[in-house]
């Protein structure tokens, strides 16, 4: 029995030394796993940690030790709040509690103050639990993200300058387009008041020849047949020379009211007149020339205009403006005139509408009548013409502080309207 107890010791010996040289060996490789583990766990660029169920730390790796000046022997059995500031303490508790309560990964963005500066980690964070379910651990991976954020505000910096720049050049383009457009109006400008002034100089030539060549030609004629011409025909002679004299004191009239257009302006005598007496008056010197037309005059007025004008300067805007009525409108018909009260700016004014019946303006043409040396391209005729009539026009009513323009009637012919303030200008 004895012998048999001993045997069986001897096996039972046996059986427990292969079962310990197992063990040793399975602890040799688990040893060997583990600083495998560690090898890895040291060469993560990510910081990698574990905490126990308390918030106690178990395990950092390397990165973890660099960037919290730090080793895994000092901060094994502490807790965040033995590590960082209070405030960064309270944020991983909840995000550490929040892992434990609903037993799932979760991530987060945080910012740290470390030895190195301020770092951006993008933290994964697990719940480890024991063999029985529970929660016994969390841990934690974190990644820096810092070097990323960093570019990223540089990319936003690089594309927002590139925007700017674009914008700029977007901005430079349209600025040298707009150049080469206003380049190209004032070179279009250009080349019209250019064909505008050799027209006037050739309109000028025929106005002041044609007169000249009446009058010299019918003094010659006069001259050497004075006696053997009859005395009726004499007079018809120096009727012709008077009609031509005439014609050429006008055309010198109104080149020298346009060269003193702005130096007399200071010089006008503007008083409060009624309009409805200089219009009256106006209709009886032309009635001669209406009356060769067959051309009506339409005007009433119920109650008197008053304004603020020189009387002479705005009889020479009247007949200018009738004068062209008269001479553009057909036989038989009717010029309207009519004068407002209107209200601009809070100012108010004395408007007149002088409507004919005539060919009307062209629309693109009906501001640039008013420019020296213009001439409606529907009114150019072999009558001659300088252009000056309307511009020297507005002159005088922009000496007035008014202005003058022109519409075409929707029934046919066109409407000048001219504007006199009725207070004294301040």
């Amino acid at each position: 029995m004895n012998q048999l107890t001993i045997t069986e010791l001897l096996k039972k010996n046996e059986i427990l030394g292969k079962e310990n040289e197992t063990l040793r060996h399975e602890r040799q490789e688990t040893k060997k796993h583990l600083e495998t583990y560690r090898i890895i766990l040291d060469n993560i660029q990510a910081l990698v940690f574990l905490k126990d169920a308390a918030g106690k730390y178990i395990l950092i790796n390397k990165k973890y030790e660099y960037l919290t000046d730090t080793t895994l022997v000092q901060i094994k059995g502490k807790t965040d709040f033995d590590i960082f500031p209070t405030p960064v303490a309270e944020l991983f508790r909840s995000q550490d509690e929040a892992v434990k309560k609903q037993k799932i990964p979760l991530e987060f963005e945080e910012t740290v103050s470390l030895i190195d500066g301020e770092h951006t980690f993008i933290t994964l964070k697990f719940p480890v639990p024991d063999i029985y379910g529970n929660i016994s651990a969390v841990g934690g991976f974190c990644t820096d993200i810092t070097e990323r954020m960093e570019f990223e505000k540089e990319k936003e910096c690089l594309i927002r300058d590139l925007r700017k720049t674009q914008m700029s050049l977007y901005e430079e383009i349209e600025r040298r387009r707009e150049t080469e457009q206003n380049l190209l109006v004032a070179k279009k400008g250009a080349e019209a008041a250019n064909s505008a002034k050799s027209e006037f100089l050739a309109n000028m030539s025929h106005e002041m020849r044609t007169p000249l060549h009446g009058i010299l030609g019918y003094a010659n004629v006069g001259q050497k047949n004075t006696e053997k011409v009859p005395r009726q025909r004499l007079g018809e002679y120096f009727s012709l020379i008077h009609e031509s004299g005439e014609r050429l004191l006008m055309f010198l009239t109104d080149l020298l009211d346009l060269a003193i257009l702005d130096v007399e302006k200071d010089r006008y005598n503007i008083q409060p007149y009624d309009l409805c007496l200089s219009i009256t008056r106006i209709i009886d010197e032309i009635r001669f020339k209406l009356h060769e037309k067959n051309i009506c005059v339409s005007f009433h007025s119920q109650k008197a205009h008053v304004a603020q004008f020189d009387r002479n300067r705005i009889i020479q805007v009247l007949h200018n403006i009738m004068g062209n009525a008269i001479k553009f409108s057909p036989p038989s018909t009717t010029i309207a005139i009519t004068v407002n009260d209107v209200e601009i700016e809070g100012v108010t004014f004395q408007q007149i509408q002088i409507k004919d019946r005539g060919v009307g303006i062209p629309e693109s043409e009906l501001e640039m009548i008013f420019d020296k040396f213009h001439q409606s391209s529907k009114t150019k005729n072999g009558a001659g013409g300088t252009g000056l009539g309307l511009a020297i026009c507005k002159g005088i009513l922009e000496a007035h502080s008014g202005r003058i323009w022109a519409a075409n009637n929707p029934d046919g012919g066109s409407s000048f309207y001219f504007t006199l303030p009725t207070l004294p200008a301040k």
